[in-house]
């Protein structure tokens, strides 16, 4: 095994693509290995299975430019990488997030519930995505909280920030 099949490109404009590719390679790799008993050489084609996977992810050395020529399925529609979706505290009071489609110029306001009934602010909070889904984390008046993007809403999770 090479570490060259593990490169992963940080100037790759995909990358968060190839993040995600990477979460579900990890994921069947831990469903795989969670099958075997202990037994190597289930363990060791688990591994290989991993790696495969790995490698043809976009931004990986199998598709170092990302999803341009990438046959990996999770590339797909190219449609969807042409929106941009803002969440914004001003437009908090109006329950509105911007959509934007780069490919017709159109904005559009769309709704989106804030939730402030649990004095979620999203004032200097920080975004991740994680396994394809989308979190803030902190925020001015509540530090520790952690949100999670889903069904157009803000939702608080149970878990906090340390």
């Amino acid at each position: 095994m090479s570490l060259e099949l593990l490169n992963f490109n940080l100037r790759c404009v995909d990358g968060d693509v190839g993040q995600l590719c990477a979460d579900q390679c990890q994921t069947k790799l831990e469903e795989c290995t969670s099958t075997c008993d202990g037994s190597p050489s289930c363990n060791s084609r688990c591994n290989g299975e991993w790696l495969d996977c790995l490698t043809v992810c976009p931004c990986y050395s199998g598709c170092p430019e990302g999803c341009q020529g990438c046959p990996n399925p999770i590339c797909g529609d190219n449609s969807a990488k042409k929106h941009l979706f803002v969440i914004d505290e001003r437009m908090g009071d109006y329950n509105k997030g911007m959509h934007w489609n780069s490919e017709t110029e159109e904005i559009q306001f769309r709704n989106i519930n804030y939730n402030y009934s649990w004095q979620y602010d999203i004032e200097d909070t920080c975004y991740a995505m994680m396994n394809g889904e989308h979190y803030l984390l902190g925020g001015w008046y509540n530090r520790n909280a952690v949100a999670k993007i889903e069904d157009c809403a803000v939702k608080k999770q149970d878990v906090v920030l340390e």
